[in-house]
């Protein structure tokens, strides 16, 4: 993956440049914690502080008003639990190491670990579902705060938040009912945005939004703000009821199915997934909005002991943009 490589995160001085609000935050969630290092992850809005507390290696994350999320070295019996929940899973066993306990407010915990296979190093997720979780992308953290982005994607999404009657107008196979039911809707609503640390340590932003009130779409920008991907937006375009904007068949081109078909192909990762033809529409998706065009692709691998899958994303000019493996033993 391709990104411009950004410059590492500065150490700040504590009584000089982080807010107090963020360290009255992180003191009252963590009253004993002493030596806190800060560095600032988003220029003035979010902030990380390290520091030592029972033993262990804490990393807690925070914007002015709230914590994100706090990550906690994890200890071995969490490393066994882990490995236990690999074996039998597909994936090639890789290297375990770094585990941490990831606790964000109003979700489960989750146990994040370094992965290294075949000399790629993998962030590897074990959710309480069960489900593990394997990318090359890492969570730095999580917001559900628009004023925690950058003022460029903020204003991006804030231009949206308004009915768009026009382009409702131009869907011809979309009833009149439903596009008076439609009409009152803001295009865009924030739900949420997860901000990843690539391998190059640039930064992607991948944004939630609800559409027209229907359902929670991604768009994935860049460390500059530059919307390099988008999700299932073209669907309203074909949508004749409410069932689903989230996937189901697309046109994607015979060229283009046929390209993807042998990358999958040659890829270790997907040598045990029925690639044998090509790939179906049903697996594939091209997906359109603000004249970005962006492929998903969803291969799942047939088997009665496991449930196995991965989801490969790839922005107009057939660049991977984020991919991520899950699996579960049934």
């Amino acid at each position: 993956m391709q990104a411009c490589v950004s410059s590492n995160d500065n150490s700040v001085n504590p009584s000089e440049e982080v807010p107090v609000s963020v360290v009255d935050v992180i003191q009252a969630k963590y009253p004993s914690a002493t030596a806190m290092k800060f560095s600032m992850l988003e220029e003035g809005k979010v902030y990380q502080a390290d520091f030592d507390m029972d033993g262990k290696n804490v990393s807690v994350i925070a914007s002015r008003t709230e914590i994100l999320n706090a990550f906690e070295e994890s200890g071995q019996q969490n490393i066994t639990s882990v490995n236990t929940k690999l074996n039998g899973l597909g994936m090639e066993k890789g290297n375990l190491s770094g585990l941490k306990t990831l606790m964000a407010p109003g979700q489960a915990e989750r146990q994040i670990a370094q992965y290294d296979l075949r000399g790629t190093n993998y962030r590897l997720t074990l959710h309480q579902s069960g489900y593990v979780t394997i990318t090359t992308r890492q969570l730095t953290y999580e917001t559900k705060s628009l004023d925690d982005l950058p003022e460029k994607i903020k204003a991006y999404i804030q231009g949206r938040n308004k009915p768009n009657i026009a382009y409702l107008g131009q869907l011809p196979l979309l009833e009149k009912p439903l596009k008076e039911y439609l009409a009152d809707k803001n295009e865009f609503t924030f739900s949420s945005c997860a901000v990843y640390s690539l391998p190059d340590k640039s930064k992607q932003y991948q944004v939630f939004v609800k559409y027209y009130g229907i359902t929670d779409l991604p768009l994935i920008f860049n460390e500059n703000s530059e919307l390099i991907w988008v999700g299932s937006f073209n669907r309203l375009e074909s949508l004749v009821n409410f069932d689903d904007l989230s996937g189901g068949s697309s046109n994607v081109s015979k060229d283009d199915l046929s390209y993807f078909t042998s990358q999958f192909k040659a890829s270790n990762e997907l040598k045990d997934y029925p690639l044998d033809g090509p790939i179906s529409r049903g697996q594939a998706s091209v997906n359109v909005y603000d004249n970005q065009k962006g492929f998903e692709f969803r291969l799942s691998k047939p088997s009665l002991d496991t449930d196995e899958s991965w989801v490969l994303r790839y922005d107009a000019g057939r660049k991977l943009i984020d991919s991520y493996y899950s699996g579960q033993r049934r």
